[in-house]
């Protein structure tokens, strides 16, 4: 995998850490045009319409932000999806024992601090993050790390991710947020199918 694969995991992983603001959407419209000048990606593409679409009208912008809170917030039984955070998926009799291990993960590649800084430690955000850097140091391949992002795939995301991100697409109302679970579907499929 190259460093445009780890890119895209930061980017993706970005994309889930707050309610969007109409300045977080205008900066990405701008970024979104400069890697569609480059390139005619169809994800890009895809995301790039759906979040001008976003900003179009208020309400349409508003609509963005109550699926955030139904995807994403979480902010009570019944409304939307289960949140996305490993632990809530997993071991719900222990979820500590899912704390732990994506920790020591975490520190074994001495990142633990940084992503700490970003998020929980078992949000999708901060899952996705790891899988990119892990990617980017990936790049000058070793057995090792490859073997790594593997164990991490199949010990964590592979046993939550699927479901949530399943259940979101089921649940998810705005074109915008159907494009990101989208991406994050595929970039999941490009880790459990490396070409």
């Amino acid at each position: 995998m190259s460093s445009e694969s780890a890119t895209s995991f930061w980017l993706i992983a970005s994309l889930y850490d707050q309610a969007p603001s109409r300045l977080d959407f205008e900066k990405l419209t701008e970024s979104l045009k400069l890697s569609l000048a480059e390139s005619q990606d169809s994800v890009l593409k895809s995301l790039h319409d759906a979040v001008t679409k976003a900003l179009s009208t208020e309400e349409t912008f508003q609509d963005v932000q109550k699926d955030y809170v139904r995807l994403i917030a979480g902010i009570r039984e019944g409304y939307g999806v289960i949140p996305p955070y490993e632990s809530v998926y997993r071991d719900k009799a222990n979820p500590g024992r899912t704390m732990i291990d994506l920790s020591s993960a975490y520190s074994a590649w001495g990142v633990l601090e940084q992503l700490r800084s970003l998020g929980a430690d078992d949000f999708i955000g901060t899952e996705l993050r790891y899988i990119g850097l892990m990617l980017y140091s990936q790049i000058n391949e070793n057995d090792q790390k490859q073997q790594a992002v593997g164990d991490f795939v199949d010990h964590h995301l592979a046993q939550w991710l699927p479901t949530y991100l399943s259940s979101a697409q089921e649940s998810a109302q705005t074109d915008y947020y159907r494009s990101v679970l989208t991406i994050t579907q595929q970039l999941y499929d490009s880790l459990e199918n490396p070409v």
